[in-house]
């Protein structure tokens, strides 16, 4: 059967068809036009963007999508229920160990050697009175979700099949299958919704599929840039500086606009001059990882350096949606993370968790407290790369250094 024409300012008829082959305007190939192919003065009034989207918000209504338009719409997920109490998986921690006072020496001389400021003597001779070993706890949960938004918007119709709403019930925004490329990653995929395009017209040139050209404001001629206007330029003839006829303008002071090329309009940048656009609702879906953590560590070493150290892993668990650390024998660290793992749960409902990993780490800290002449303080070895933290080192100064 044939499918119906479809005239510059129609749209195809859903249910009469559902393809049709659409052609582009292109400006005329007489290079002898000599006026502008439109005449921009009898054509309507231009009306600013805004205007003329709102006249296309017209659509035939899409069941579950009634609310959407030019603009993102939040989609909030089906409802996830955590698995039975009895299904809690086991808790088990590893042990942590301590350090010796060579390591201590050995440590607070490798901190001296990266501060050109620092005497050498204290840390060689400095007396270790103390040393106590304890741990510090660090706790680390990683949400990974998933949100997805709705928004209407369009492209160029090119011609072929449109699968529109007279092709089947659309499914809604959760029921598209989709998985993320990595987990824990942030990142952002886009999918069609099926049975949601509709065509129209090009709301920008009014299916025309040409537009007025900005250069010459719809004219088709400019200033000629050869003589700036004038129609004559200066040259020589016969040993003299004599006035001549423009070659480009023939004299007249205008030329082709060097856009358009005279011909006052250009292809539509919204449709690409083929007249028609083909708008669906597009599917937005955001996976993103969100990460809180807790230290717990009773000495003075600040809780920010625990973090930026390696230590023992303890405990490491991953699934949909884990359990709070529960029996670990610091209760501080037990109520935290279930304070961090509610506030996971409930804090975005507007996202769906996808994956869920905890982890819980042991860094050793020595507390060490020293003398060195007169001078009694304490600093901190802490974390498997015997960092050091000493904020009152006994010999600072500045001989030695040069500043460029």
């Amino acid at each position: 059967m044939d499918q119906p024409q479809v005239l510059p300012n129609q749209v195809p008829d859903a249910d009469a068809g559902t393809q049709n082959n659409n052609a582009a305007w292109t400006p005329p190939t007489d290079n002898a036009l000599a006026t502008p192919q439109f005449n921009w003065e009898e054509a309507p009034q231009e009306e600013d963007d805004a205007t003329k989207m709102k006249k296309d918000a017209n659509f035939v209504a899409v069941s579950g999508y009634e609310q959407v338009a030019f603009d993102d719409v939040a989609v909030a997920p089906p409802q996830y229920e955590p698995p039975p109490t009895d299904q809690r998986p086991e808790e088990k921690f590893e042990s942590t160990g301590s350090i010796d006072e060579s390591t201590v020496r050995s440590a607070i001389i490798d901190y001296r050697s990266q501060h050109c400021c620092y005497g050498s003597k204290p840390a060689n001779e400095m007396e270790f009175k103390t040393i106590t070993p304890s741990s510090a706890f660090h706790y680390h949960l990683e949400t990974f979700s998933e949100s997805r938004s709705t928004k209407r918007v369009f492209v160029p119709f090119y011609g072929g099949n449109v699968d529109g709403p007279q092709m089947g019930a659309a499914p809604l925004p959760w029921q598209l299958p989709c998985q993320p490329d990595n987990l824990f990653m942030d990142h952002t995929k886009t999918l069609e919704v099926p049975h949601t395009s509709e065509i129209k017209s090009c709301y920008n040139c009014y299916a025309r599929g040409f537009i007025r050209c900005q250069r010459c404001a719809g004219k088709g001629k400019v200033t000629c840039p050869n003589c700036r206007g004038n129609g004559t330029k200066r040259a020589h003839h016969n040993g003299q500086m004599v006035e001549q006829c423009c070659g480009v303008c023939k004299g007249t002071g205008r030329a082709n606009c060097d856009i358009c090329k005279g011909y006052a309009c250009v292809a539509c940048s919204v449709c690409n001059g083929y007249k028609l656009l083909r708008h669906f609702i597009k599917l937005f879906i955001t996976y993103k990882c969100h990460k809180t953590d807790y230290v717990h560590e009773d000495t003075g070493l600040p809780n920010h350096l625990i973090k930026s150290v390696n230590g023992k892993l303890l405990f490491d668990q991953s699934g949909i949606q884990v359990w709070p650390v529960a029996t670990f024998p610091v209760a501080e660290v037990n109520t935290n993370s279930a304070r961090i793992v509610d506030e996971h749960r409930t804090a975005r409902p507007t996202e769906r968790i996808v994956q869920q990993r905890h982890n819980l780490r042991a860094i050793p800290v020595s507390e060490v407290e020293y003398s060195w002449k007169t001078t009694v303080s304490k600093f901190w070895v802490y974390g498997f790369e015997n960092a050091v933290y000493c904020p009152d080192y006994p010999q600072s100064c500045c001989w030695g250094c040069t500043i460029i």
